[in-house]
């Protein structure tokens, strides 16, 4: 017997690393996204703890966090990613909740989503392998994050349903940057300069916002492949927008361009709060509340999605 959970994969275009002792209120604050792209974890149990993504054997702190958090049963847990692992699409979050979910179901321990959530934040914080991104997934939409850590405090922008472009050149060692006291210092510096902007500007664009995270990722001294920065040259010499993932050397633009056939390429929709779901999971029939894999968007105290919040910025 196996359960099976789904979560979207995100996106960040600029950010503000938030420490706290308290893992829960540490994270960042600033913008992001969640995508249509989703990653599944399918968890039974096992004679030992494996995991493998994608069908390769791997080491995943993280999700052997939430795993140790949850049970001292020894499970097999297989991920499956529409995106690859370490190139700024938030899958070490969606792979942390999808596990917690998956975990949740298949022994029925009756966790809420708050608990849920908790659990995979705190795993991420002290892995190391994010910030903000299980905020973003558990939230969905295209948000600015006002406040860090749980529960979640964001502004929404009516941009559900745009595309972006994405041209994967290279990825980037998440918990290398976020151990650099120094790196995060040039970081916080950029994304304060980035959020002030924010600030003072009614009606952002989606171009707006990916100029804002082209000039962090810049000032931040994120942007450090040569071959990202030729092609953000060229976007915008065609006429487009661009910046890189977060954290990670690939470019995201709302521009199709010729590039590298060497480097996989993939088109990305951005999703809308009320149509993710806090947990997808397999053989979900109540929709009580007390149900900790409610299908369909939840709020209340079980889950983190901030209300609605009236928007000032453009399409």
């Amino acid at each position: 017997m196996n359960s099976s959970a789904s979560y979207p994969a995100s996106l960040s275009f600029f950010f503000k690393a938030c420490p706290d002792k308290d893992p829960l209120k540490a994270g960042s604050i600033g913008i992001g996204c969640t995508i249509d792209k989703k990653v599944t974890a399918i968890v039974s149990q096992n004679k030992q703890t494996q995991v493998f993504f994608n069908g390769q054997p791997i080491s995943f702190p993280t999700v052997l966090s939430v795993t140790t958090a949850l049970t001292d049963k020894p499970l097999l847990i297989k991920i499956k990613s529409d995106l690859p692992l370490g190139f700024g699409f938030g899958i070490s979050a969606a792979s942390a909740l999808s596990t917690t979910c998956a975990i949740n179901k298949l022994l029925k321990l009756n966790k809420t989503n708050k608990e849920l959530t908790e659990i995979s934040h705190v795993a991420e914080i002290t892995n190391k392998t994010g910030l903000g991104s299980v905020a973003t997934a558990v939230t969905g939409g295209f948000l600015l994050k006002t406040k860090p850590g749980l529960p979640v405090e964001a502004t929404h922008f009516p941009f559900a349903g745009k595309k972006l472009y994405a041209v994967i050149v290279k990825g980037l060692a998440t918990p290398k940057i976020l151990k650099n006291a120094k790196r995060l210092s040039f970081i916080n510096q950029a994304a304060g300069e980035a959020l002030e902007k924010t600030k003072r500007r009614d009606n952002l664009t989606l171009a707006d916002i990916l100029d804002l995270s082209l000039d962090f990722a810049k000032k931040s001294n994120l942007l450090e492949n040569k071959a990202a920065a030729l092609l953000i040259s060229k976007i915008k010499k065609a006429g487009g927008h661009a910046t890189i993932s977060m954290l990670g050397q690939v470019v995201i633009s709302d521009r199709l361009v010729d590039s590298d056939k060497q480097y996989r390429k993939e088109t990305l929709i951005i999703t809308d709060r009320t149509n993710m779901s806090i947990c997808h999971c397999e053989a979900r029939r109540s929709t009580s509340r007390g149900n900790p894999c409610l299908a369909g968007r939840q709020v209340g105290r079980d889950c983190f999605a901030p209300l609605a919040m009236t928007s000032k910025y453009s399409q």
